[in-house]
């Protein structure tokens, strides 16, 4: 599935998720499955969310990708020992365990956003704030793309 937009949505007192209609009604039961991995996200401060079919895939092309060993031996342990599998809900939301977002320090106000193959889940103030850092170098980004695309 591909992941897009911008949802600003709130934490409830139950440390839930709403996650929109748009997202869940797009998802693929066979090839994304009903739920997903929380994982920590590749940017300071954010959590993830892949699709738990997907992830299961992703998963098995880390480990036959990474060369063993020790790097690959404490990646594993501390990657994994940070994921947890998220179901969906009746209402549509998730139960976010709270050490995970104690570790990024989510706040209640977040924005869960596309990242292509997955969501990242950001502090409201942090994503308003990446974005009006990067939106003057999104031209030069979307040009270096289309060339990278072209060759």
């Amino acid at each position: 599935m591909l992941y897009t937009g911008a949802y600003g949505l709130t934490i409830d007192e139950k440390k839930r998720l709403s996650i929109p209609a748009a997202i869940r009604n797009a998802m693929d039961q066979e090839a994304d499955g009903t739920g997903f991995y929380l994982v920590l996200g590749d940017r300071t401060g954010t959590l993830s969310l892949f699709a738990n079919r997907y992830f299961r895939r992703y998963a098995e092309r880390l480990a036959s990708e990474m060369a063993p060993g020790e790097e690959r031996q404490t990646f594993e342990k501390v990657f994994y020992s940070k994921c947890a599998e998220l179901e969906i809900d009746k209402q549509g939301r998730v139960a976010l365990p709270e050490h995970m977002l104690e570790s990024v320090n989510l706040s209640r106000s977040v924005y869960l956003t596309g990242a292509r193959d997955h969501l990242d889940l950001w502090n409201k103030a942090d994503y308003e704030a990446f974005i009006q850092e990067n939106q003057n170098k999104m031209m030069e980004l979307q040009n270096k793309a289309r060339q990278g695309m072209a060759r």
